[in-house]
């Protein structure tokens, strides 16, 4: 079941600032992705529940940055992201490359995308780097589609506050169906509202679950459509509403905010605890990657459990206690917040 306890702290923007372009990566796929992970597998797990298909069939799971551990190019960027697309096949597509030639891997992507400065959100795009010129018959199907679908669209958009790229406000996206340049690289970006860190399924994430869940018919058309296959497209759209106007947002918060009374305020209160005022940041993913990103209490792990961690005092600085390496240890949300400063506990035994 769905912990409460997935939670992206303030802490965690110091990953972006680690020197060390390896160490940084390492960070990220040992710390960072495995939240990531929780989070579109609990947004797979909507999807399903929605529109009552099996999404692993057509999708794959997109993560940037890759990091190869032995690999020579490891690419620096400021942000990172996870989401999903169509499955790559042989056979190729129905939309067309600038060189001319059939794409072999889908362009259509849905992602959650988390920057250097903390904001996080949600991001589709369909036609994205289209020569408008060699896609007539795709974008043709595409603006029938988006015209005949508009007030569903506009209504389920609306709803969820998501925007056409081109606009913060979606009822411009009208004026897109009827331009010269609808088809250019942008020209079919949507983005939910942008939320900043510290976030908990509380604060936000239960929001960008939902605008994830609606922007998924649009991907899955998307996938279809570069197949050159029928698309299901209004029937996915009526799934929706029907699950909307049947409360399924409001079953779907109480299903995954069923905790204990600890879990809960946990996630609610996202405290910035003592340490965090103390240690320096080098060090405290240092701490965090000795006990193999492992609490050292319950023993829970953020690549098995998807947990957030902290690093804790053994000794409380109140009693003397310093920040050497032999006095600190990885604690999880909260076995930490159950641990009081004056329990001076060396839990990594």
């Amino acid at each position: 079941m769905f912990e409460t306890d997935l939670v992206f702290e303030s802490k965690d923007l110091s990953i972006f600032q680690i020197p060390d372009l390896k160490t940084r990566l390492n960070t990220l796929q040992n710390y960072f992705f495995p939240r990531l992970d929780r989070l579109i597998t609990e947004s797979l797990e909507l999807i399903q529940e929605i529109y009552q298909i099996e999404p692993y069939e057509k999708l794959t799971i997109l993560r940037s940055p890759s990091h190869r551990k032995h690999s020579e190019n490891n690419r620096d960027q400021p942000y990172v992201l996870i989401g999903i697309g169509g499955k790559r096949k042989n056979q190729p597509l129905e939309v067309i490359n600038k060189a001319g030639k059939p794409y072999n891997h889908h362009i259509g992507r849905l992602y959650y995308m988390m920057e250097s400065d903390g904001s996080l959100g949600i991001f589709l795009h369909l036609l994205t780097h289209l020569e408008p010129s060699l896609n007539t018959k795709v974008l043709s199907i595409w603006k029938n589609l988006l015209v005949e679908n508009f007030q569903t669209l506009n209504n389920i958009f609306t709803l969820n506050h998501i925007y056409h790229s081109y606009s913060h406000e979606f009822i411009n996206f009208s004026e897109v169906l009827y331009q010269d340049w609808f088809g250019w690289s942008e020209a079919l970006q949507f983005h939910s509202p942008i939320y900043y860190l510290p976030v908990s399924f509380e604060t936000s994430l239960f929001s960008l679950q939902i605008a994830f869940a609606a922007l998924y018919p649009l991907l899955d058309a998307s996938i279809d459509i570069e197949k050159g296959k029928e698309h299901q497209l209004e029937s996915l759209l009526d799934s929706y509403i029907n699950w909307y106007r049947n409360g399924g947002a409001s079953h779907w918060y109480q299903k995954k905010s069923k905790a204990q009374p600890d879990e809960l305020n946990e996630a609610i209160q996202l405290p910035e605890l003592d340490s965090y005022q103390f240690i320096r940041t080098g060090l405290w993913w240092e701490i965090l990657a000795r006990d193999n990103w492992t609490c050292c209490s319950c023993g829970r792990s953020v690549k098995q459990h998807g947990i957030t961690l902290h690093v804790d005092h053994i000794l409380p600085r109140s009693k003397g206690g310093d920040d050497t390496k032999q006095n600190l240890q990885t604690l999880c949300m909260k076995c930490n917040i159950g641990k009081s400063n004056r329990d001076s506990t060396d839990l990594r035994a």
